[in-house]
């Protein structure tokens, strides 16, 4: 890779499906082998508790946030801040109030000031 090319990086929080770390991990390092220009950094919820400044350092860099079943009332609310300012966001199966952060280009998960759902983008729609 080239010097001057940006190093991305990308951040990923399972909850209770925690077992799958390793294979999540191993799936990092071989993503960084073929990209060496891309960082994923794979964390369990536990590492919320144990490892929180490390799973800030990361998302402070992210421009991918990816969390999957993410339930625990605390560690919603701490990540609901930590990823504000993330650009790209995909939440899933977790908690509604973290899985309206999801964010992806102008679409966004949150309801509208109006309190209408934003429903899925216009090309999923259409697929529906």
């Amino acid at each position: 890779s080239s010097s001057t090319s940006k190093q991305r990086s990308m951040v990923l929080i399972s909850g209770f499906e925690s077992f799958n770390v390793k294979l999540y991990r191993r799936a990092a390092r071989n993503l960084k082998k073929r990209l060496p220009d891309v960082s994923l950094f794979v964390f369990s919820d536990r590492d919320l508790e144990t490892n929180r400044q490390e799973v800030l350092r990361a998302l402070q860099d992210a421009e991918v946030f990816f969390g999957s079943l993410l339930f625990d009332f605390d560690q919603v609310e701490w990540l609901r801040g930590a990823i504000e300012k993330v650009p790209t966001k995909f939440v899933f199966e977790s908690a509604l109030e973290l899985m309206s952060e999801t964010q992806v280009g102008s679409f966004e998960m949150k309801p509208s000031p109006d309190g209408r759902k934003a429903g899925p983008p216009p090309a999923v729609a259409a697929v529906l």
